[in-house]
């Protein structure tokens, strides 16, 4: 199976997955970014991929500056993690989506309104990768 069969797979399964309720946005990357730099692999292309629909509701986890300076650090460590952030509808927040993504080299953070949008986006952006 292709990295496409796979995303494809996510993407349609996607919509069983999601779960309201309070988001912790801000801890998910920064766990997600210090496990891709310990796994970092220089043959392949790293990218972290966040999928939201909404804001980070989490007050007690990681301010946003701290985890854009954390995000950035890892990735000034030789090795260069991308992040893709994709906020689903209307509600996610796309400018502290735009600040995290930034935070990693080549990042991007798109809004979409259905999975077909998401399926679309990520196979455009992560055929982008180098």
């Amino acid at each position: 199976r292709t990295h496409r069969d796979r995303l494809t797979d996510l993407v349609e399964g996607l919509p069983d997955r999601l779960r309201s309720g309070g988001s912790s946005i801000h801890d998910t990357v920064l766990a997600a970014a210090q496990m891709m730099n310990k796994g970092f692999d220089s043959r392949s292309t790293n990218v972290i991929v966040l999928l939201t629909d909404g804001t980070n509701q989490d007050r007690t986890g990681i301010p946003l500056g701290d985890l854009e300076d954390r995000v950035s650090d890892l990735t000034d460590q030789g090795t260069p993690i991308r992040m893709i952030a994709v906020g689903i509808g209307h509600d996610a927040d796309m400018k502290t989506l735009r600040r995290i993504s930034g935070a990693t080299p080549g990042g991007q953070a798109d809004q979409v309104d259905d999975a077909q949008d998401v399926q679309r986006l990520l196979l455009t952006a992560l055929g982008s990768t180098g």
